[in-house]
């Protein structure tokens, strides 16, 4: 991991000592733990597109892999494997203090600082960029969450509306429906109405008929009486002569 510690007091870039610092950065840095150096080295070298984690756990995976890989080819005994692995450990667990802890304290200790009004005065707290960063995700967070309150609320109301809406539809329809059954029930009664008004009109057309059939078949019946009286009358009269005539 770079370095991303605050240089206070730091010497103008035309100075004497800022010269002589180049010319020391410029030389290999030396690690007071020594052989560790290059460890150190290839741990800060990792991808930054890594996390913290797993960064962490590439360092153990390494150690183990050569430990596995020294161990299969004999090229060295146990007690030189523990000591590598004693070693090489202490780095791993001072990388996981610094990335885990130390920096987390940090970055709280100067967001303190910050809200207090503060500026970062020590190496106890982060640098001005960090701080930077972090305000600005600070900013655009209460912004998003402001706009999606807004949101929320707005389609709160619309809800609301629509629920309202949706009533008002539903009293609608109720009182449709009731109109609807009284309609119904009056088309109904007109509809036996109706049929009643047929049916009597039926019974009056037949009554007609009946009485105009009467009328008009009354001569007839009349006639073929007479008739029927007339040749009793004539049938009885040939009779009582031919008996006459016979007795005689």
């Amino acid at each position: 991991m770079p370095n991303d510690e605050p240089q206070l007091n730091s010497p103008q870039s035309g100075s004497p000592q800022s010269n002589s610092s180049q010319a020391h950065s410029s030389q290999p840095s030396r690690s007071p733990l020594g052989s560790t150096a290059l460890a150190v080295r290839f741990v800060r070298q990792v991808p930054k597109s890594l996390s913290l984690t797993q960064q962490f756990l590439l360092l153990g995976g390494a150690i183990a892999l050569i430990s596995l890989v020294a161990a299969q080819f004999e090229l060295a005994d146990t007690e030189t494997l523990t000591t590598a692995v004693l070693l090489v450990l202490p780095v791993g667990m001072l990388l996981w203090l610094r990335l885990f802890i130390v920096r987390p304290i940090r970055l709280i200790n100067g967001f303190t600082a910050i809200t207090k009004g503060q500026p970062p005065q020590n190496l106890a707290i982060a640098t001005s960029k960090e701080f930077a960063t972090l305000s600005e995700s600070v900013s655009r967070t209460v912004i998003r969450l402001n706009a999606q309150q807004q949101t929320n609320q707005q389609i709160t109301a619309k809800l609301h509306n629509e629920q309202t809406a949706l009533q008002q539809v539903r009293a609608s329809l109720k009182e449709v429906r009731l109109e609807l059954k009284e309609r119904n029930q009056e088309v109904k009664t007109l509809h036996d109405e109706l049929r009643l008004t047929r049916i009597r009109a039926i019974e009056r057309q037949v009554q007609q008929t009946e009485a105009k059939y009467a009328n008009a078949h009354q001569p007839t019946v009349l006639f073929l009486d007479v008739s029927s009286h007339i040749y009793n009358l004539s049938f009885n009269g040939v009779v009582g002569l031919l008996a006459t005539w016979s007795l005689r």
